[in-house]
């Protein structure tokens, strides 16, 4: 007697599993892509293009199929003659553990791959779409009346977009520039002000006392469109200037004139802000710059539109902007040439090297912090499987690094 009621379950369990891989087949972002890359199935891209339909239906059987599966443990704890009722919660319990378990184990699986599934288990969608035609049709009306996405459009979450974003860089199907701005858009929402800013010492500002005649030089010296404008120091920014608000001051007399009656209001925002959301600020404000603040209230640094939008889509540059310096050039075997402001994530990544990065943001800045002192050129150190040598500096910065692999083998000779 109880034969039938395991056999059961055994058929249920292992038509659930069918089931929900196909439907997390294809419910993943990644086969929307099949319908515009060539070579795929066309039987398999049609079930893509219904795939609103296929995914109800497949729901429908799915929660047919958890019935079933109810049904037939209680059975089989009637045909045991197990009548207590902690046994019960504790085999309902099991029961729903178990069936979690084993479909999210395949969701994530199929995940991987969501095509090869698709083309092994159409056979199961279209069987259960024909099954579920009666139903499907009823639930047309009802996706139309609720609000949210339009008829025929399916919502993308996050998760979705990245397995489809993994799944085309293992096919291919992605260019390494694509690859990384995907990347850079995920991220995106974790990037803070202070990794973006155009630090404090590399500033360009102007007094409040400035002439506009002075002030079209520094315009045109730096290439800037604006500039911040101080009183007494860089921490008590009053003003942003703007180039094309100098055109109405062009004559003799204006020239002459400071800039207090014509700076526009500066927007100041917090180190700790996100990227995000100072873009969001950005565009309803319609201002192309914003000042960072540190915890102290001084400045830290700005950041521009320009410099948000790169940490998108890459560098920017136009015919007017400067060459600009590589953050680091191979000399030789194992020898290299390291600017001092370049990133110590990026150079933990090209250099594969593991350092702190809650020291300091630059390479510069970390050899400065391990030194525990403003070193001067020549002055060396180690850093891992690196010997550095400060090439350059200039002020309290170190500009250019000499970087030199250092040999496994040295060490170990006599």
């Amino acid at each position: 007697m109880i034969e039938p009621f395991c056999i059961g379950i055994i058929f249920a369990l292992v038509a659930d599993l069918v089931v929900s891989a196909t439907l997390a087949a294809e419910s993943s972002a990644s086969v929307y892509a099949i319908n515009d890359s060539p070579g795929k199935s066309d039987s398999v891209i049609s079930l893509t293009r219904g795939a609103d339909e296929t995914i109800f239906a497949l729901h429908v059987f799915r929660s047919f199929l958890h019935f079933l599966l109810a049904a037939l443990f209680a059975g089989l704890l009637v045909s045991l003659q197990v009548f207590y009722w902690w046994s019960t919660i504790l085999a309902a319990i099991a029961g729903a553990a178990l069936i979690n378990f084993l479909e999210t184990l395949t969701t994530v699986l199929v995940a991987r791959n969501p095509y090869w599934w698709l083309t092994r288990l159409q056979f199961m969608s279209r069987m259960v779409v024909v099954l579920n035609r009666p139903l499907a049709s009823y639930s047309r009306p009802i996706k139309v009346l609720s609000p949210g996405d339009e008829p025929g459009q399916t919502p993308v979450t996050a998760e979705e977009l990245k397995t489809w974003a993994a799944a085309a860089n293992e096919t291919g199907g992605l260019e390494p520039e694509e690859r990384r701005m995907i990347q850079s858009i995920f991220e995106f929402g974790d990037i803070l002000c202070r990794e973006v800013m155009v630090p404090r010492v590399d500033v360009r500002a102007l007094e409040i006392n400035t002439t506009i005649c002075e002030a079209i030089s520094a315009f045109i010296r730096t290439g800037h469109s604006r500039i911040p404008v101080y009183e007494d120091d860089l921490d008590n920014v009053v003003g942003i200037l703007y180039a094309k608000d100098l055109l109405q001051h062009a004559d003799e007399q204006a020239r002459q004139r400071s800039l207090s009656g014509i700076l526009r209001e500066a927007f100041f925002v917090p180190e700790t802000k996100k990227v995000d959301e100072l873009l969001r600020e950005m565009q309803e404000r319609g201002i192309h710059i914003a000042l960072v603040v540190d915890e102290y209230g001084g400045l830290a640094g700005l950041v521009t539109l320009e410099d948000i939008l790169e940490e998108i889509i890459g560098e920017i540059r136009d015919e007017y902007d400067p060459a600009e310096e590589l953050p680091y050039q191979q000399l030789g075997e194992g020898y290299y040439l390291v600017q001092g402001w370049m990133d110590l994530e990026e150079f933990n990544t090209v250099f594969e090297t593991q350092l702190a990065p809650d020291l300091a943001e630059t390479i510069g800045g970390y050899v400065v912090a391990m030194m525990g002192k403003m070193p001067v050129g020549g002055e060396k150190l180690e850093l891992e499987r690196w010997q550095v040598q400060v090439e350059q500096v200039s002020g309290r910065r170190i500009r250019k690094l000499h970087l030199q692999k250092i040999e496994e083998n040295s060490d170990t000779e006599v």
